[in-house]
Formats: structure tokens, C-alpha cells, sequence
């Protein structure tokens, strides 16, 4: 009898262990949502134990044969499974995320290089850009910064194309565009439809703070001949004339307004 019943608790310590395996791996999950695929080995893995410590308690009146070894295994088996399971897809998700953001960056930078060449014809030709390419261009020398990506800020590369392209008389600062949102249906300068969509909100709060190299494209297209005497300048004319300090150190990347 006494035999038995050490394989009985043998039996129950490794359906325990592997119940425990499981249940650390749910703990790491408990502040978010566990994919399907884990939720299903979880479950899957729980019955299989079940099942084992059933059978192993069955077993254990015979004594130590294979199949009992058999079904500690498969326990043992059951409660890891769905952690090299949980390992497996983070790899492969991380593998994948890694080959489209480099599939991002590649692309992105392949425009780059258009829109750098397409600003030097431009500039050789004396050919300015239409209004809405004037915006498409703005647009992406604002999307430069490729940080929510977990990729390069290519700011420095494209903020001085812009700067050329407004020295070189190529884009106005006054064309006329529609805002990005759809109730923007009257068209307006570009420097002030980009300042409504990317500065308006920080810099009319109480405690003025933008982003600093948001604020820094508005100032050059401000330096590139933008008029603030055009009636729809008014919302912007006293905050073109506001002093620059740092804003709190925990938030980088964000300038105070003064």
C-alpha cells in the first residue's frame, strides 16, 4: 500500500507542477489580453492533465510501469507547452515586425531620394510646385520623424530640403489648400491649414506647449514669405510673435510657449 500511495502523491506534485506552469504564464498576461492561440494551449494543456493525473492515479495501483512513467511525462509535457508555445509566436511576431519596418524604412527612404531629386529639377527648372503638391511635400517633411516606428528621425535630412525648396521660390507658404479634416472645406494659406491641424490646440491651451520641431517647420515656412497680413493669418498672428522656452524635461520633445 505504501508504495502505491507514494506514486499517488508523485502523481499529484507533477500535475501540480504543470498547473503551475500554466498559471505563471496566465500571471504574465493578467494586465492583457492573452492571444487565442496561448488561450487555447492553456486550455487544451489543462485537460490533458486532467486526464494524466486520472490516469496516473489509475496507473499507481500497479506500480512504477511505463505507462505511468508515460503519463508524468505528458503532464510534465502539458504544462510547458503552452509556454514554448507563447515563445514561439513572440519570435515569430517580433521577426515579422522587425521585416516591415525595415520594409517601411526602405520604402521610405526610397521616397526620399524621389523627393530630393524632384526638388532639384524643380529648383533647376524654375518650376514651383502646384499647391496640392506643395502640401503632399510639407506633409512628408512633417511625417519625417520616424520614432513612433521605432525607426531614425530622418528630420535632418528632409527639414533642409524644405528650407530650400522655400529659399528657392519652388513652394509658397500662401498657396491655397483644404485642411486634412473633412469639415475643412474652404481653402486656406498652407502655413496656417498646418498650423490649425498640428499647433493650434498646444499653443491656445493654458499652458502653451507644442512640439519643438513642429514649431520649428512653422517658423520656416513664417521666414519663407508666409503673409500674416492675409485675413485667415488672424488666428495666428500673436502667436507667431511668442518667446520659446523649455517645457518639463519628462515630456522631450515639447517646447513651452511664452
Amino acid at each position: 500500500m505504501k508504495k502505491p500511495l507514494l506514486l499517488m502523491l508523485l502523481a499529484l506534485f507533477v500535475a501540480g507542477a504543470a498547473v503551475f506552469f500554466i498559471v505563471w504564464l496566465w500571471l504574465d498576461y493578467l494586465m492583457r489580453s492573452v492571444p487565442s492561440m496561448v488561450e487555447t494551449a492553456m486550455v487544451t494543456s489543462l485537460m490533458i492533465i486532467a486526464a494524466g493525473l486520472c490516469a496516473a492515479l489509475v496507473f499507481a495501483r500497479r506500480g512504477p510501469g511505463w505507462m505511468y512513467r508515460a503519463t508524468l511525462v505528458v503532464m510534465l509535457l502539458a504544462g510547458v507547452a503552452p509556454a514554448i508555445i507563447d515563445a514561439t509566436r513572440t519570435a515569430i511576431d517580433e521577426r515579422n515586425k522587425k521585416a516591415e519596418q525595415r520594409a517601411f524604412e526602405t520604402k521610405y527612404l526610397s521616397q526620399l531620394d524621389v523627393t530630393r531629386k524632384d526638388v532639384a529639377s524643380r529648383i533647376a527648372a524654375h518650376k514651383p510646385f502646384a499647391p496640392r503638391k506643395a502640401q503632399q511635400f510639407l506633409e512628408f517633411v512633417q511625417g519625417s520623424d520616424l520614432g513612433y516606428r521605432s525607426l531614425p528621425d530622418y528630420s535632418p535630412q528632409t527639414f533642409p530640403l524644405l528650407k530650400q525648396a522655400l529659399d528657392e521660390k519652388i513652394l509658397d507658404p500662401n498657396a491655397r489648400v483644404k485642411g486634412p479634416a473633412r469639415i475643412d472645406v474652404n481653402e486656406e494659406p498652407l502655413f496656417v491649414v498646418y498650423y490649425k491641424f498640428y499647433l493650434q490646440s498646444g499653443a491656445t491651451m493654458a499652458v502653451k506647449r507644442v512640439r519643438e520641431r513642429e514649431w520649428k517647420l512653422f517658423q520656416m515656412l513664417v521666414a519663407g514669405g508666409a503673409n500674416l497680413d492675409d485675413p485667415a493669418a488672424a488666428v495666428l498672428r500673436d502667436v507667431v510673435k511668442l518667446e520659446t522656452a523649455p517645457y518639463d524635461p519628462n515630456v522631450p520633445g515639447y517646447i513651452s510657449l511664452k
